[in-house]
C-alpha cells in the first residue's frame, strides 16, 4: 500500500466505514475505494482528494504524507499557527488584535505560534483585525470547508448574532451537495427527504410529532396532496 492508501483505510476504519459507504459519499464505487487504498491509483485527482479529506476530516496534506500529524477536530492551533505565519511573511502589524481584544501581547502571541489553543470565534476575529481575506486565507492553507463554516458560525454567535445556528460538518455536506443540483433535482431531493421522515428507522421524532407540524412553507396545493397521501400510506 502507498502511504495515501494506507491513510484513507485508516481513517475509514476510524469512522466504521465500508468501502462501499464512503464510495457513496464521494459518489464513487466501492472498486474505486480499493484502488485507492491499495495504491493502484497513485495520481488520485486534486478534486477527489479535496473531497477525500474533507469527508474523512482531514486535509490534502496529511492524506499524502506531506504532513505527518492528523488534526484534532477539536483543536484550532493548527488555524491560529497559519494566521501567525501569515503575519510573518506578509509583515503584518499584529497590534490590532491585543489592542482591540484587550489581551496581552504575550498571549496572543502563544495563540499565533501554535503555543496555546483559542476558541474558534477567534478565528474569523484575527483575520478581521488583520483585514486578511477569510476565503483567500482558508483556500490558500488548505482549510476545510466544514471547518470554515464553524468559524464563521462561531465567529457570528459570539460577536453579530446570537440566534445564529451552527452547522455540524453533516449539515455542510448536505447543504454543498443539494447547491450543486438544478431546480428539478432541488425538488426531487426535498421529496426524498420528505418521504425518509416518514420511515421509522431513519428519523428522530415520533410520528405524532411530525404529522403536527409536517406541512412544507410554500408548497403548492399538489405537494401538500403528495405529502398528505404519504402520510396515509401504511406502508410508511
Amino acid at each position: 500500500m502507498s502511504i495515501t492508501g494506507d491513510r484513507i483505510k485508516e481513517l475509514r476504519l476510524r469512522n466504521d466505514w465500508t468501502q462501499e459507504e464512503l464510495g457513496e459519499k464521494l459518489g464513487l464505487k466501492k472498486a474505486a475505494i480499493n484502488k485507492y487504498e491499495l495504491g493502484i491509483v497513485e495520481n488520485i485527482k486534486r478534486q477527489t482528494l479535496l473531497d477525500l479529506a474533507e469527508v474523512l476530516g482531514t486535509t490534502p496534506n496529511y492524506l499524502m504524507g506531506w504532513e505527518d500529524e492528523l488534526i484534532d477536530p477539536d483543536s484550532n492551533t493548527d488555524v491560529f499557527s497559519a494566521i501567525g505565519h501569515e503575519i510573518k511573511i506578509k509583515k503584518i502589524d499584529s497590534s490590532p488584535l491585543y489592542k482591540n481584544l484587550n489581551r496581552s501581547k504575550e498571549d496572543v502571541d502563544l495563540v499565533l505560534n501554535g503555543e496555546e489553543d483559542d476558541h474558534a470565534c477567534f478565528v474569523i476575529k484575527f483575520l478581521k483585525l488583520l483585514n486578511i481575506d477569510p476565503n483567500s486565507f482558508f483556500k490558500k492553507y488548505g482549510i476545510e470547508k466544514w471547518r470554515a463554516h464553524h468559524f464563521m458560525n462561531e465567529y457570528k454567535i459570539q460577536f453579530e448574532d446570537s440566534t445564529t445556528y451552527e452547522l455540524n460538518k453533516t449539515e455542510v455536506i448536505l447543504i454543498e451537495a443539494f447547491n450543486k443540483l438544478n431546480d428539478l433535482g432541488k425538488k426531487e431531493a426535498i421529496t426524498r427527504v420528505n418521504e425518509l421522515i416518514f420511515i421509522p428507522r431513519y428519523r428522530t421524532e415520533n410520528l405524532e410529532q411530525l404529522n403536527a407540524a409536517h406541512e412544507i412553507a410554500g408548497a403548492s396545493e399538489e405537494d401538500k396532496q403528495y405529502d398528505e397521501d404519504i402520510m396515509d400510506d401504511e406502508d410508511f
